[in-house]
């Protein structure tokens, strides 16, 4: 299907015109990215589609001699909205009228924009483009106040915006032109609400986790999540069963908070304890994890590589306040490797892999050599030389973003 570019807010203008930004240069030292295919999928209504502008720029020139040229590197799809943070007395109440009434009376008077932040995929894109991806993200965004700010805050992060526009009935449409509103609530007990989760959804959301489950070459959950999903409560037998029932899956990574993260494969399982940190906010902290995962993943890192640097990504958020354009820049990142205070306090590591009957080559990240397992063989990784091979790709890495940090 041939698209032309419009912008959405406004069919009828002239094209909007690509952000002409020099594309951040390939990593040396890394082996080639791993080339992630997508198909297309026909809109049925206008759609805004936020890209880099150097992946823009790429694409209108010819391929380079002896290549392929660079297109995109992590793709998003939908869910890009406008979080609007708002502290309250209490949070909203259970009952679904009750609920509903409570947040009419929040949206019938917008708060001012120093509440509102880019949310949803943005966080992801925003974590992934200030490690020096190429990012993409699509969805559509509305012409009205929240939308103008949305597509601003894109472009102050290196993020061009283009149309994909087939019906040009905008009345016939017109909730595909509204902008996603999140409302962020926090009591002062810093407490949050959350959805509930398609485990517990009607037959046909069922069965579409599943597939997508079995689909996905990567899976990432916390451990909460391992559990619900398997009933399996050791987080390694979780993800080997996930593994298992995953039909392209390579990699199951479950997130176990404050403690750290774990990636199970067919052949190992490695173990990263996280970096002492002060923590001010975890909003945000999963989808810079996730962005570091993904870089691991298209580049191929190692598997105690890629979870050492996800726990500094994820950490480095956590020190500010907020997700959006708060989340990591890369030199929160890199400093927190340098330190490399690991929290290695307790026996987590040592409670998981020994209650695990069917493990295969374990390996932990640590900043002792001694090994500390007593009935199992473990490979002790130094943490010194994970953070090393890390720093020398990432030091030389531009952020994509235009905002200074």
């Amino acid at each position: 299907m041939a698209l032309q570019t419009l912008n959405p807010a406004t069919a009828s203008r002239a094209p909007l015109p690509l952000a002409r930004r020099h594309p951040p240069q390939p990593f040396p030292h890394l082996p080639p990215r791993r080339r992630v295919a997508g198909g297309g999928v026909r809109p049925r209504a206008a759609v805004a589609v936020a890209v880099s502008g150097a992946v823009n720029e790429a694409r209108r020139r010819p391929p380079q001699e002896g290549g392929e040229g660079k297109g995109t590197d992590l793709a998003t799809l939908g869910n890009l909205c406008v979080d609007v943070v708002l502290s309250v007395p209490c949070l909203p109440p259970a009952q679904r009228d009750q609920r509903l009434a409570y947040m009419e009376g929040l949206a019938a008077s917008p708060p001012d924009q120093k509440y509102w932040e880019a949310g949803g995929n943005c966080n992801l894109a925003f974590a992934a483009a200030r490690l020096g991806l190429r990012c993409s993200t699509l969805g559509h965004v509305g012409q009205e106040v929240y939308g103008k700010f949305l597509l601003d805050v894109l472009e102050a992060e290196g993020i061009t915006v283009v149309g994909m526009l087939e019906n040009a009935d905008v009345t016939a449409c017109r909730q595909a032109y509204e902008t996603l509103l999140c409302w962020v609530l926090v009591d002062p007990f810093q407490r949050h609400g959350f959805c509930r989760s398609l485990l517990h959804g009607n037959p046909d959301e069922q069965r579409a986790l599943e597939h997508a489950l079995r689909l996905s070459d990567v899976l990432l959950l916390t451990s909460d999540e391992a559990e619900s999903l398997t009933n399996i409560r050791n987080p390694i037998q979780a993800g080997q069963e996930l593994l298992r029932r995953g039909t392209r899956t390579k990699w199951v990574v479950i997130k176990m908070g404050s403690k750290g993260s774990i990636m199970i494969t067919e052949s190992a399982v490695s173990c990263a304890p996280s970096f002492k940190i002060r923590v001010v906010d975890t909003v945000g902290c999963g989808d810079s994890f996730t962005a570091a995962i993904a870089f691991g993943f298209l580049h191929d890192l190692p598997a105690i590589s890629t979870l050492a640097l996800a726990n500094a990504v994820g950490a480095a958020t956590a020190t500010g306040c907020g997700a959006g354009r708060n989340v990591a820049h890369l030199d929160k990142v890199l400093n927190l490797l340098r330190e490399s205070d690991l929290n290695e306090e307790g026996k987590t590591w040592t409670e998981l892999i020994e209650g695990c009957s069917v493990c295969p080559e374990v390996s932990v990240m640590s900043k002792t050599p001694v090994n500390g397992f007593s009935d199992r063989l473990v490979n002790v990784v130094p943490v010194h030389g994970v953070v090393s091979g890390l720093l020398s790709m990432l030091e030389a890495a531009p952020e994509r973003s235009t905002v200074q940090a």
